[in-house]
């Protein structure tokens, strides 16, 4: 019940950017979004707080009032109300309590800073918080349970030969490059190999790849050094891979 991975990704804060709201970020945070107040899920989730107050759990309850601006103002009010009606007034701006804030006097990275820190976001547009818990009950579709089997030993049917260019500049008889030197050709028969690895790295600033004429390689994040995903082997005699890619035909 926490924020999607997209959400996660975009936060630039740590704990310290809760502490301007008075809020230590030492315990767990109930991060709940109301919009109209009609919905019973704020009485749910202060009733939710003071039972765990009662049993000594700390929690921070943090509501949002996601009401258009220019109506912020009466639904903060009745949020203040029902706090009072409910006997938690006390635990109000408290280091252990009950935070009110309005989101129209959010920055951005404040909101993805709350739904990033808050361990469970519940949200007035998707009902109560028996309808929040039920949702955690529905299994996602999985696919049926993977046979493995080993391929044929011949290919019942052989890959035609592509085409070799005849032009390729500088060819050695394993490939050469091609007429306007942007590409380098390699050409090989069935069983043949380039007598070292022939590495291709492809990759942008946040992702990266590489793969040799034999299709093994590895992938990383940012950093090839730092961030591997997958191993890489670096032996130039064996080109042991470090990933392998299985495609499943449903």
């Amino acid at each position: 019940m926490r924020a999607a991975p997209h959400i996660l990704a975009q936060n630039e804060k740590g704990q310290s950017g809760l502490w301007a709201f008075g809020i230590s970020g030492d315990f767990p945070i109930l991060l709940l979004r109301v919009r109209d107040g009609e919905s019973p899920l704020l009485r749910e989730a202060l009733q939710a707080f003071l039972y765990w107050r009662s049993h000594h759990v700390t929690v921070n309850l943090v509501i949002l009032n996601d009401q258009d601006t220019g109506y912020a103002l009466d639904l903060h009010n009745a949020i203040l109300r029902k706090i009072r009606l409910m006997g938690a007034e006390a635990s109000l701006n408290q280091r252990d309590g009950i935070f009110v804030l309005r989101t129209d006097q959010l920055q951005q990275a404040n909101k993805i800073l709350f739904e990033t820190i808050a361990g469970v976001i519940l949200d007035e547009k998707n009902g109560t918080l028996a309808e929040h818990a039920q949702r955690l009950t529905i299994q996602p579709t999985r696919l049926p349970k993977f046979t493995a089997s080993l391929s044929p030993t011949i290919d019942p049917e052989p890959t035609a030969s592509l085409t070799l260019s005849t032009d390729l500049q500088m060819e050695n008889g394993l490939g050469g490059f091609s007429p306007d030197g942007r590409e380098y050709i390699i050409h090989l028969k069935p069983g043949q190999n380039t007598p070292q690895p022939w590495v291709n790295v492809i990759a942008n600033p946040q992702f990266g790849f590489l793969v040799s004429e034999s299709g093994s390689g590895c992938t990383w994040a940012e950093n090839s050094g730092e961030n591997r995903l997958t191993p890489w082997r670096n032996d130039p005699v064996t080109d042991m891979p470090g990933e392998a890619l299985y495609l499943r035909d449903e």
